[in-house]
């Protein structure tokens, strides 16, 4: 894989998960950390669980513009990004690089990843079995398709999860297979500001930083949406939407020209 196959995908999926190897501690949450007042009972989790369901953003359709910053230490690039999802069927982007050249459009969809590579008239398919090579953390569409509403990735069981009550927020770690998942949600609407989610097996960790809300309807969605990866090999990549657009208008355009050499990963 070439550096710019590397860099596109890594902005639209492996940037949550990287080589990183170092184990997140669960309580660190930086300059905006929670300050925790108490362990909540099992019936205040059942509660909790319930309200977040109640509140959890949902969507038939998306379209936003979003200005993509990427850096892992050694490269950064900076670049346009058109997107738009339709629930539970595709996320699209369009990517431009500098000088509005059109470098890539990709096409995920629940069973594959389709990158066109413009700039060396390539089209590059794998799929989610192929985010194995990075990490363990059980990533699929759908995550990704909760990521961008600003959802926790991984809906919580009441049963292997912990509660503990802040000044105006909630701490929900929950515990599955060799993962662990902690979001703070803020209470007076129940919406998710921050999620990581710990491969305690492997040390593997991704963290996502949500900010700057849009309302639409019963929905506070994310317009700036921060990555970021901290171990061996440390990458950044944030994503600053704007120009949001909640009614279909037409199709997107995913056309693979005779030309393009075909890559399977």
């Amino acid at each position: 894989m070439n550096k710019i196959h590397y860099v596109i995908i890594s902005l639209i999926v492996f940037t949550f998960l990287g080589s990183c190897k170092s184990k997140k501690n669960l309580s660190n949450f930086g300059n905006n950390s929670p300050v925790i007042t108490g362990k909540a009972t099992n019936e205040d989790a059942e509660n909790t669980l319930k309200l977040i369901k109640q509140n959890r953003n949902d969507y038939t359709y998306i379209k936003a513009d979003a200005a993509a910053a990427y850096n892992d230490g050694k490269n950064a690039y900076d670049l346009d990004v058109e997107i738009v999802c339709e629930k539970d069927k595709y996320i699209w982007m369009k990517v431009t690089a500098l000088f509005g050249i059109e470098a890539a459009r990709v096409m995920i969809t629940p069973d594959k990843i389709e990158l066109l590579d413009r700039l060396n008239r390539k089209h590059i398919t794998t799929n989610f079995t192929y985010l194995k090579t990075f990490t363990d953390i059980p990533l699929t569409f759908f995550q990704l398709q909760n990521m961008i509403a600003g959802n926790a990735l991984f809906d919580a069981d009441a049963k292997q999860s912990i509660i503990e009550n802040a000044e105006s927020e909630k701490l929900l770690v929950y515990i599955f297979n060799q993962n662990i998942q902690t979001n703070i949600y803020n209470i007076a609407n129940y919406k998710n500001r921050k999620s990581i989610v710990t491969d305690t097996i492997k040390n593997q960790s991704l963290e996502l930083d949500y900010s700057d809300y849009i309302a639409n309807g019963t929905n506070t969605l994310p317009s700036n949406i921060s990555i970021n990866i901290k171990g061996e090999k440390n990458v950044a990549c944030q994503f600053k939407l704007s120009n949001f657009a909640f009614d279909k208008k037409g199709e997107v355009q995913f056309s693979v020209p005779k030309s393009y050499q075909e890559i399977q990963y």
